[in-house]
């Protein structure tokens, strides 16, 4: 197992999402070194228009939303990665595994969300109830 390298974070946020990159927004700014693991899977980016966060009173595509929420983590000095964390354990310091790579902080973070259970109906009749926000999960 290969291990990173340097000073453990101090936070690692699993998951890039709404929730994990709010965490990531507001721990930097507590003078804390944040580490986000985004899987590229969060449920906001298939949402056409939100209008469930405060701030945007006439909606927001949510890819564009998960857009400004890294950019402005990234402000704050919060770095971001892609990648699937397998495994969450504490030997010493917490660590979590990517494949075969160990990242360690001193804690972490599950922002990591929900999955879908899409009703059986055909991907592309899903697909496009979905990018016209007919269908909600």
């Amino acid at each position: 197992m290969s291990e990173s390298r340097g000073n453990p974070s101090d936070c690692l946020v699993v998951g890039g999402g709404p929730a994990g990159l709010t965490a990531a927004i507001y721990l930097p700014r507590f003078r804390l070194s944040v580490e986000i693991i985004d899987a590229g899977k969060s449920r906001a980016a298939l949402i056409p228009r939100t209008y469930n966060h405060a701030g945007y009173p006439g909606g927001i595509p949510g890819s564009e939303l998960l857009g400004l929420m890294r950019e402005q983590a990234s402000q704050f000095g919060a770095t971001a990665r892609a990648g699937l964390v397998e495994k969450i354990e504490r030997n010493g310091e917490l660590f979590a595994r990517i494949g075969d790579e160990a990242l360690h902080a001193r804690d972490v973070v599950l922002g990591a969300g929900a999955v879908n259970n899409p009703p059986k109906t055909a991907s592309e009749i899903l697909d496009a109830a979905l990018a016209r926000g007919l269908l909600r999960y």
